[in-house]
């Protein structure tokens, strides 16, 4: 029996643990767990709440740092425009003081702009090396008949132009300058190599020549503009436009004078075509439909070449059995072709560079002095004038009959239709 009641008491034993586990809760014990747990929840809601707008905070905080940042840099750039402009402004204005003159003597005067390429600010003082470039193309200009007949027609004008390099662009290893790059205001770029040509930014050089005073656009078609290329080397082209205006590109090497003479004096004004000759054949028909389309409205437009060699057409006969002009001919070969096309004279400037215009393009230059000032041409008064040439013993000189055999011929001009 006793043992029967343990086992009953072991058996009851979970029974009473689970019981005494279980607690519960009254009506008001639970109605101050449940306003607990709410104010747990409103606490939980309030921190959440919190962070939420210290988010926000952070985040707009951000948003006007980066908005800031975003307006100095927007106030830098402005005011580093500002800066440049006012940089720009000063060094046009130092440009436009350092604009000089040489007043003509006609009515109407004939513009020759000079000015550099490849030269600093410091190379357009008074004297500097500019100035002596300019001295030296002046003097090679006016140095030639009939220019220096005529030089009182015409106003020299010299326009300063600071380039942030000295020199030029070389594309190609030539003699004298190794291939480089160079950052100058009108981007001179020289061809190298076995080349003399040359190419530059032509509108930038005009947008120059219109701060002489007195220039007008329309005048820019009576006016040669020369760009003095501050490189010792040979080389030199002319920008020939149809409407008459032009840019004769000089770099300031060991034979500078002679080619301000070729490219400015014989292309750039006078408008005279190339006498030497390259390819041993005859002118092609495309070249010679170009010329009789500029003659169409230029009659005298590459005055120092014919298309004929009948003597009773070709537009220099007057000069034919004239006392003094029995160098005038007709000599097959010019234009860079051996055949098809002829020159007046055995040889001249627009040949070799030498300091002789042959007698039509004489005449040729100076009936574009007289149209360009507003004058008259006079045949007379021109043959008067043109004795000077005559009896200086240049055209003596000018008949040497030997070219150099080592001679390079500068390139041909670059003709642009701008009609």
């Amino acid at each position: 029996m006793i043992k029967k009641l343990l086992l009953v008491a072991f058996a009851m034993l979970p029974l009473t643990v689970v019981a005494q586990s279980v607690k519960t809760l009254t009506p008001e014990e639970q109605l101050k767990e449940a306003q607990k747990q709410l104010e747990a929840a409103q606490k939980a809601v309030e921190q959440a709440k919190a962070a939420k707008a210290a988010a926000e905070a952070k985040a707009a905080k951000q948003a006007a740092d980066a908005k800031a940042k975003e307006i100095a840099a927007k106030q830098a750039a402005i005011e580093e425009q500002i800066k440049k402009a006012k940089e720009e402004a000063a060094r046009l204005n130092a440009e436009a003081e350092k604009i000089k003159e040489e007043s003509a003597g006609a009515p109407q005067p004939v513009h020759l702009i000079f000015t550099g390429d490849g030269f600093i600010e410091e190379d357009y003082q008074d004297g500097g090396a500019f100035d002596q470039a300019l001295e030296t193309a002046v003097n090679a200009f006016f140095g030639l008949e009939p220019y220096a007949s005529y030089k009182d027609y015409f106003r020299v004008s010299a326009v300063a132009a600071y380039s942030q390099e000295r020199g030029a662009t070389v594309k190609s290893n030539m003699t004298g300058c190794k291939a480089q790059t160079r950052n100058t205001v009108f981007s001179s770029t020289l061809d190298g190599g076995n080349s003399t040509g040359i190419g530059c930014n032509y509108d930038r050089v005009f947008s120059y020549a219109l701060k002489v005073p007195g220039v007008t656009d329309a005048e820019l078609d009576n006016t040669t503009v020369f760009v003095l290329i501050n490189l010792d080397v040979y080389a030199g082209t002319c920008m020939m436009m149809a409407t008459g205006r032009s840019v004769s590109m000089c770099p300031t090497g060991s034979s500078f004078g002679k080619v301000v003479t070729h490219e400015g004096g014989g292309h750039g004004f006078g408008r005279l075509l190339d006498e030497y000759r390259y390819y041993n054949e005859s002118l092609p028909v495309d070249e010679q439909n170009v010329v009789n389309s500029w003659r169409a409205s230029d009659p005298y437009f590459g005055y120092n070449i014919s298309l004929t060699g009948d003597r009773e057409l070709v537009h220099w006969k007057h000069y034919f059995d004239m006392a003094g002009y029995e160098a005038v001919g007709m000599y097959e070969g010019a234009y860079l072709y051996y055949m098809g096309a002829w020159r007046p004279e055995y040889i001249s400037c627009m040949e070799d560079n030498r300091p002789y215009y042959n007698a039509p393009s004489r005449e040729a230059i100076v009936r574009r002095i007289m149209k360009a000032s507003g004058s008259t041409f006079d045949y007379d008064d021109f043959l008067a004038k043109d004795a000077r040439a005559l009896s200086s013993g240049a055209v003596m000189a000018a008949q040497a009959p030997v070219v150099p055999y080592d001679f390079v011929p500068l390139a041909p001009p670059v003709l642009i239709d701008n009609r």
